[in-house]
C-alpha cells in the first residue's frame, strides 16, 4: 500500500559530479578577498580523503585557513556559494537538505550559514539565514545530514546560499544538496 505521506518529488539536486548537468552553475563568491573560496572537488586524493568521511565522489569544499595563518584572526573567511535560480513548486511541503562536515579531525569547528533569497535579489549579509551552526567533532567522520523546511518559499525562484564564515578552523565539506516537495 502506498503511503502518500511520504512521496517525495525532487525538484532540485546537486551532487557535483561531472555529469551533474547544475554544477558548473553554481557561483563562487570570495567576500573577504583572501583568496581562499568555496571550489568544486575532483582531485583523486582529496576525493579519497572526502570519501573517508561519508561523501561519495565530487563535493564542494571551502578552505577556512591554512597552517600558516591558523591563528591570524584577521584572516578570518567569509565565502559564499551560491545555487543557480530554482523555480519552487506552488504547493506542498518544501525540504531542502544537504550532507555537511568537517575537513579536519583537530580543527572541526567550522561555522556556516544557509540563506534562502528571492532569485532577482543579491546577498547583502543582513538577511536572515533559514539554518545556522558551527560544527563539532560530530560531523568529522561522518557527512552529517541537515533537513531544513522551506515551505515558506513555495511558487517562488529561489536562489541557495551556503556561507562559510566566522571560521578560522580548516575546511568545510558540501554535498548532495536536494530540494523536494511532500
Amino acid at each position: 500500500m502506498k503511503n502518500e505521506l511520504n512521496e517525495q518529488t525532487v525538484i532540485f539536486e546537486e551532487n557535483f559530479e561531472v555529469n551533474s548537468p547544475t554544477a558548473e552553475k553554481w557561483e563562487f563568491s570570495d567576500r573577504d578577498g583572501n583568496n581562499k573560496n568555496w571550489y568544486w572537488n575532483n582531485s583523486k586524493s582529496t576525493k579519497k580523503q572526502i570519501e573517508l568521511k561519508g561523501f561519495s565522489g565530487n563535493a564542494c569544499i571551502s578552505i577556512s585557513s591554512d597552517v600558516l595563518h591558523r591563528n591570524d584572526k584577521s584572516k578570518e573567511i567569509d565565502n559564499l556559494l551560491i545555487s543557480p535560480p530554482i523555480n519552487l513548486p506552488s504547493s506542498g511541503r518544501l525540504f531542502l537538505s544537504f550532507q555537511i562536515g568537517a575537513y579536519s579531525e583537530d580543527l572541526p569547528k567550522e561555522h556556516y550559514a544557509v540563506y534562502i533569497l528571492l532569485a532577482d535579489k543579491i546577498f547583502k549579509e543582513d538577511e536572515t539565514p533559514v539554518f545556522e551552526e558551527t560544527l563539532t567533532s560530530n560531523e568529522v567522520n561522518a557527512a552529517a545530514v541537515r533537513n531544513i523546511d522551506i515551505t515558506d518559499y513555495t511558487g517562488k525562484e529561489i536562489k541557495v546560499y551556503f556561507r562559510h564564515f566566522k571560521s578560522k578552523q580548516y575546511a568545510i565539506i558540501l554535498d548532495n544538496v536536494k530540494i523536494t516537495q511532500q
